[in-house]
């Protein structure tokens, strides 16, 4: 009986594993397409910078209420360049973000949530040399 049980909770228990796509939009742009749940990290390595999505909070306002505030979705992010770490905090009000790093931006273009996963779109975004 125990066995059965064990099992049971085992297979109720949602099981998701982040989605990451990469995409090279030009030679300026890197594009990832992320889908992942408000528990996950995902890591992402990008011209000798590596940003760790730490934590998403949804506060928003729930649908069809009354708020006197329409919330954000929060992003805790960890960015680790030149041996440096820097924590940063990105609040997406359905506008696209911008989190200028040492040597590019980082632009948060897409947030959206479905069921218990959210789906957004981060954009590497280097700067032009000038010759």
């Amino acid at each position: 009986m125990k066995r059965i049980l064990i099992s049971l909770v085992l297979m109720s228990s949602p099981i998701f594993a982040a989605n990451v796509t990469k995409e090279f939009t030009d030679d300026k742009t890197t594009t990832y397409r992320i889908e992942m749940n408000e528990t996950e990290q995902v890591t992402l390595d990008e011209n000798n910078a590596t940003v760790v999505i730490d934590k998403i909070e949804d506060h928003r306002c729930p649908p069809g209420k009354m708020c006197f505030w329409p919330g954000a979705i929060v992003v805790d992010l960890k960015v680790t360049q030149e041996r440096t770490v820097q924590a940063y905090q990105m609040q997406y009000m359905d506008k696209p973000l911008l989190l200028n790093l040492n040597q590019q931006s980082l632009l948060l273009t897409k947030m959206v949530k479905k069921a218990e996963v959210y789906q957004m779109e981060l954009k590497f975004l280097r700067p032009s040399t000038l010759e």
